[in-house]
């Protein structure tokens, strides 16, 4: 055997070896943690095209309305669009009509 199909057969041990301990792993990792966000995507789906929010309690809320951002600009829209001057979104809401406990943003 040469020394050049010796090396090569080396690089290709090398790749193999490699695939199957740290790509293939994180691979999976990946996959299972893109499957888990989907997974909650659609279990929150009901409130993301819902003109009503529920409060940590259950309470329905309107989630179309005027909002203050925390930049200080108001606008009108879904509660939890980004703002259209600083570009963020809420990850919550103060403030349930009923009980004052925070509306919580099913995106997150």
């Amino acid at each position: 055997m040469s020394k050049q199909s010796s090396s090569l057969a080396l690089d290709v041990l090398g790749l193999a070896l490699w695939i199957m301990f740290i790509g293939l792993p994180l691979l999976l990792w990946w996959a299972a943690k893109l499957f888990f966000r989907l997974l909650r995507l659609l279990w929150r789906s009901p409130q993301l095209f819902s003109k009503d929010i529920r409060c940590v309690n259950g309470h329905k809320n309107p989630a179309i309305g005027s909002w203050k951002c925390s930049c200080g600009a108001v606008f009108s829209g879904w509660a939890f669009a980004p703002c259209p001057v600083c570009g963020r979104s809420a990850d919550y809401v103060d403030g349930c009509e009923i009980c004052g406990a925070s509306l919580l943003n099913p995106l997150r």
